[in-house]
């Protein structure tokens, strides 16, 4: 099961174009099914980038492992999802870190190259689109390269990355620690771009940054009475907290109907692995257009796709 017909090449051949490229032998394939995936959706407002895992115990140089993943050995995948309804809009395979840098200026870290890349098209600039990501793609740099592009940025934000102010960090434990509910932001501006950094107490410290300001929100949190029971208490929290629940989860949303239904083959070859994935992922977003369609349709006996 072949995409491109390599009989003709030698060894030597293979080995080269191995070097350049590790899946350069589906290379064409995941472009051509990038491209369909692309025309034939325009994305909400909210768009979210996080990891896929393509299931593969066999042995190929950009395998990877992660005991907290499902599939433990697998492919990484870095995924561009609608965040409401989880259509895959554009995706790209790990191919290793010595690939890192040959985007741009060459001055781009292992967080921002993927967000760089799969953000790289003229469809996504200048609309006023929203990217939400967690603690291991949020900095300064993306928060700049993502304004260069006129993309809003909204992510949880570990606390020892470079230039986050440490100083207004609240702390997880001790004495310092505040009580439920306290808030405060501060803003710097970094290359001309003005990036707001939330701080928020809840059960524990969360930190967000966020290209546009926070305002004051309430949620609902269960709290212990006098009694021992349990009620539910309003507590103030960043509406920005709010606005990264909302749009962050598209590719969990996305693996999540995948899972359901996912074709598994047993084989050892690599490329067999990808294209059962390609198969399961257009279907997802098959069923995500056609239910798309309905609802614009709705009313519509006769309305097929």
């Amino acid at each position: 099961w072949h995409f491109l017909d390599t009989s003709h090449m030698t060894a030597a051949e293979k080995g080269a174009r191995n070097a350049e490229d590790p899946f350069w032998q589906v290379t064409p394939l995941v472009d051509s099914i990038v491209g369909v995936c692309k025309s034939s959706y325009t994305p909400n407002q909210a768009l979210s980038i996080d990891e896929q895992c393509i299931p593969f115990k066999g042995r190929h140089k950009c395998r990877c492992y992660n005991p907290n993943k499902p599939e433990k050995w697998h492919f990484k995948v870095f995924s561009l999802n609608d965040a409401r309804t989880g259509y895959q809009w554009n995706f790209m395979l790990y191919r290793g870190k010595e690939n890192y840098g040959i985007y741009g200026d060459g001055n781009l870290t292992a967080t921002s190259y993927p967000c760089y890349v799969l953000t790289d098209d003229e469809l996504l600039w200048l609309k006023n689109y929203i990217l939400f990501t967690d603690n291991w793609y949020t900095s300064l740099l993306l928060a700049v390269i993502m304004a260069g592009r006129m993309i809003q940025l909204c992510g949880t934000i570990k606390r020892n990355v470079k230039g986050s102010p440490k100083e207004h960090q609240y702390a997880k434990t001790g004495r310092n620690k505040k009580e439920r509910g306290e808030m405060k932001q501060v803003k710097t501006e970094v290359n001309g771009t003005l990036i707001h950094y939330t701080c928020w107490m809840d059960k524990k410290p969360v930190h967000v940054l966020s290209t546009f300001p926070a305002s004051k929100d309430t949620v609902q949190r269960a709290a212990k009475t006098e009694s021992g029971a349990y009620c539910k208490i309003p507590v103030e929290r960043p509406g920005v907290v709010g606005k990264y629940n909302w749009g962050m989860g598209g590719t969990d949303r996305f693996d999540q109907m995948i899972s359901y239904y996912r074709i598994r083959i047993r084989t050892s070859h690599w490329m067999r692995k990808i294209y059962v994935h390609l198969i399961n992922l257009v279907m997802v977003n098959c069923h995500i257009l056609y239910r798309e369609s309905r609802n614009l349709a709705r009313g519509d006996d006769n309305f097929r796709l």
